[in-house]
């Protein structure tokens, strides 16, 4: 099993769940909650410290990880820093929903080692964000944004949400035009997916906009937030001033092994997929993980999904030492076909899809594979 070489915390805690949502979160937590979080949190990354390499990436995410106290939270990055080996450009990650990013909370973060940030705004408009369930205020973020960037944090993400019901094309245009307005170098625009364990799932009367405009709603993000921003898109979903990419998802992407920890996080060691235990309570008592040997068939579709959803495609040579397929010999017949309809092109070094071939990326990689 190969060594992990990136490390990703998830911390459950929320005041209250978004009605979107389908991650696993733990709402109303007491003070022995966050302390029970803690201690096993430390017991296991200590007991996975060996199998660790020089770590590229840390992401905390959640859940709201801005609610863990602060105290556990410094204690964190001293047990990282004492006992792991960190890369000297390594990405340190961490999520945050608008309102715990109070002066105090602002102030705290720039005293750790993190130098990226990922806001959760999901939409500008108060109704679209009660329409999710998003129930707090966005009316000062620009000044948080300033703030944050004043403690040395100046690689900002925010996610928005676009297919929200109720929402037009027009009302994104508004959403991005006040993101384009941000000192942000990077966007995650996704489209709203209704899971089935969600409490909007089971809201029979809400109407999503249909599949014509959601598409023109994808469109419009590359070629509107582009011109007043110069942040481009780089994955289906996600948009980055260059140098500005996520390096904890690109890695993924590209197949690096990671360690998760916390309730319902996941680690791939380059064989096996490990799942922690979802509930609180069985992951405090540490209850059996799922285990998943992933076969060398499953892992060569995934990287090749992967790597298609992206714009720069896929890297033919990368792609043959973690698989050995050569791509050009082994789907001659797909690719032409691919190429003739104008969704794929070819470059002397990678596999790449066109705008209209990254809207079709799933689907082409299932055709082909």
């Amino acid at each position: 099993m190969a060594k992990y070489s990136s490390l990703y915390i998830h911390v459950p805690f929320c005041k209250t769940k978004c009605d979107y949502c389908a991650f696993y979160s733990y709402t109303n937590a007491s003070n022995k909650d966050h302390d029970l979080f803690f201690k096993k949190l430390i017991s296991d990354l200590l007991a996975n410290k060996k199998k660790c390499s020089t770590l590229q990436s840390i992401f905390i995410g959640g859940g709201t990880p801005t609610l863990l106290p602060d105290k556990y939270m410094k204690r964190l990055f001293e047990v990282i820093k004492e006992n792991f080996l960190l890369s000297e450009n390594i990405e340190v990650t961490i999520e945050a929903n608008p309102e715990t990013l109070t002066d105090n909370k602002i102030s705290f973060l720039g005293s750790l080692p993190i130098n990226r940030i990922s806001i959760g705004i999901q939409s500008f408009s108060k109704d679209h964000r009660q329409t999710i369930g998003r129930k707090s205020s966005v009316s000062n973020i620009k000044n948080k944004l300033t703030k944050l960037r004043k403690t040395g944090i100046k690689n900002i993400n925010i996610d928005l949400i676009y297919g929200i019901p109720g929402q037009s094309i027009d009302d994104w245009k508004r959403d991005l035009k006040k993101a384009s307005k941000l000192p942000i170098k990077h966007l995650s625009a996704y489209e709203l997916t209704l899971e089935e364990s969600s409490k909007l799932s089971k809201n029979k009367d809400l109407t999503i906009p249909d599949e014509k405009d959601i598409t023109k709603m994808w469109k419009i993000t590359n070629t509107f937030f582009y011109k007043g921003t110069k942040i481009k898109r780089y994955e289906i979903s996600n948009y980055a001033k260059k140098g500005y990419e996520c390096l904890h998802n690109c890695s993924f992407w590209e197949g690096a092994t990671y360690l998760g920890l916390g309730p319902s996080a996941v680690s791939f060691d380059g064989k096996r997929r490990i799942k922690e235990p979802e509930n609180f309570t069985e992951w405090l008592n540490n209850k059996k993980r799922q285990i998943e040997f992933v076969s060398k068939d499953k892992r060569t579709k995934e990287l090749f999904m992967l790597n298609l959803r992206t714009t720069k495609g896929i890297d033919m040579k990368k792609f043959y030492a973690k698989t050995g397929i050569n791509v050009l010999e082994k789907f001659k017949t797909q690719l032409t076909e691919f190429k003739d309809h104008n969704l794929l092109k070819l470059t002397n070094s990678h596999l790449v899809p066109t705008r209209k071939g990254l809207l079709l990326s799933d689907h082409i990689a299932k055709e082909i594979l």
